[in-house]
């Protein structure tokens, strides 16, 4: 059984999931780039652990809303305080839900080695699965199980609900989005499309020499551990 690794990039680090342990590749402040090898939190979980951060969001939106039974009894509330009151936080509700998927393209846009971590990512975790870490190089940077390529169904989802008037749009855009990974994600070509596209112009860049040699290291100490965990 081949491990199935997963993965998310910040500014100064990317980090890749395994299923028992994790590995962080990170640059110091004196610009020096290194590898770390943990235990996975959460490792009987079958996704991404960050993912979990989408229901979390919801709860916390939730218990903004619990005076009311839903999002337009709150409204309504406040609109007989003040005049249109309740519709500014109903827009505002809609934002901070948005903001967990805003803030990867925000984060791109700025001056930073985003796009350079988020490559060293997808090329590390392409060259593990394929048992070819040594020629990790040769990889593409380009992931099409990447979460650019689930946008477009995110937004129907977000679309939807907002007809609807109700919440729990991040928990149900995270289903969605495993659901799809489980099914239909290899034929979605509208998705896919985008994603690539989505990468190729803004989200991804080759990562740097340093980058990679650190990358390579980390990778194979982390494939040897899963390997390890298998076994036993």
């Amino acid at each position: 059984m081949t491990t199935k690794y997963s993965g998310i990039s910040f500014p100064n680090s990317t980090h890749v999931f395994g299923r028992n342990c994790a590995l962080k590749i990170y640059k110091d402040k004196k610009g020096i780039v290194w590898h770390r090898i943990t235990k996975r939190w959460l490792g009987w979980i079958p996704f991404n652990p960050v993912i979990l951060l989408f229901p979390l969001i919801d709860i916390v939106i939730a218990i903004l809303l619990s005076s009311g039974d839903n999002i337009t009894d709150s409204v309504d509330r406040l609109n007989l305080i003040f005049p249109n009151l309740g519709s500014a936080f109903l827009l505002v509700v809609f934002l901070l839900e948005l903001t967990a998927i805003g803030v990867l393209i925000y984060m791109v846009l700025r001056k930073n080695d985003q796009c350079k971590w988020h490559g060293l990512e997808h090329r590390l975790i392409a060259a593990a699965e394929h048992d070819s870490i040594d020629t990790a190089e040769y990889f593409s940077i380009i992931s099409d199980r990447c979460g650019a390529t689930y946008f477009p169904t995110i937004f129907v989802v977000f679309v939807f609900l907002t007809i609807l008037n109700t919440g729990g749009f991040l928990t149900l855009a995270f289903l969605a989005m495993f659901i799809e990974a489980k099914t239909f994600h290899p034929y979605n070509k509208i998705g896919l499309r985008f994603g690539r596209w989505l990468q190729k112009k803004y989200t991804t860049d080759e990562p740097d020499h340093e980058m990679m040699i650190a990358g390579k290291e980390g990778m194979k100490e982390l494939m040897e551990m899963e390997n390890r965990g298998l076994q036993e």
